[in-house]
């Protein structure tokens, strides 16, 4: 599972210097409920199933605010283990070799198919990071009036 947490509000906002606990509560839970509905905007660009987009989810409890990408249909095999395959969305890959597992060819679409395929990498694009940046630049105005 990959997160971004929001768990002290001292922390998090050092803008902000005496709030109370409601407001504080009221503070996470805008400011995680805004960086969800960021990181969904952002995570269509990497739409090919829908997967990845429905996954995102998030959470408050008292004061802590937590969006996160789950597992659920997106573990893959890399290097011996399962791995939530959001980690190479985010963070990019490497150029490699791809070939199929357990079958004879690797096929994608309706008629494409392939015995390996040369992968020529990708950079990443950290849309969660993007996401909780865009939240921080506006805390002022999503905390107006709490």
């Amino acid at each position: 599972m990959l997160s971004i947490k929001m768990s002290s509000i001292e922390d998090t906002f050092k803008t902000l210097d005496d709030i109370s606990e409601a407001k504080a509560k009221k503070s996470i839970q805008v400011l995680t409920t805004a960086t969800y509905k960021t990181v969904k905007k952002l995570a269509k660009k990497h739409r090919d199933t829908g997967v990845m987009e429905t996954n995102i989810k998030h959470r408050v409890k008292g004061q802590a605010g937590i969006v996160w990408i789950d597992d659920a249909n997106m573990l893959v095999d890399f290097k011996g283990r399962k791995v939530n395959y959001a980690i190479f969305v985010l963070f990019g890959t490497k150029p490699h070799t791809i070939v199929p597992k357990d079958k004879k060819v690797l096929m994608w679409g309706k008629f494409h198919f392939a015995k390996r395929v040369e992968h020529k990498g990708y950079k990443g694009d950290n849309f969660m990071d993007k996401a909780l940046n865009t939240t921080f630049n506006n805390v002022k105005r999503l905390l107006n009036g709490i």
